[in-house]
């Protein structure tokens, strides 16, 4: 039977159409599809200011930060954040946050969404 964390959030997976195994786990308790939907396979485009890479922060519904195994039985939702680490350097970006503090209040529903957001914004 699937775990509660997964259930909740079949509808995130790419599959979750023609998946079978949200009814009929067989003793599993994710499936390779769900392990998938939340790989990083879009690449976070250098920061403009500073040329460092952003990266993404896992958090639960509400935004509250979480660490990586939240992801395997996520009780309360689950979400990404975007977050670009503090510079150490004497011109700090303008953008940066303090180390693991979330950039802007967005969760997204996937990793590689945080990405492509960051990688549409507008540069000029």
């Amino acid at each position: 039977m699937a775990n509660k964390g997964h259930r909740n959030l079949c509808f995130k997976c790419p599959a979750s159409k023609s998946c079978i195994l949200e009814r009929d786990m067989h003793g599993k308790t994710e499936c390779d599809d769900f392990a998938k939907a939340f790989e990083l396979t879009v690449a976070f485009d250098p920061c403009p200011f500073c040329g460092k890479l952003p990266s993404y922060n896992i958090c639960d519904d509400e935004g509250n930060d979480r660490d990586e195994s939240y992801i395997s039985d996520p009780w309360s939702g689950l979400g990404f954040r975007l977050t670009h680490i503090e510079c150490d350097s004497d011109d700090p970006c303008p953008i940066s946050t303090y180390n693991g503090e979330s950039l802007g209040r967005h969760i997204y529903d996937t990793p590689n969404e945080v990405a492509i957001a960051w990688n549409s914004r507008v540069v000029k």
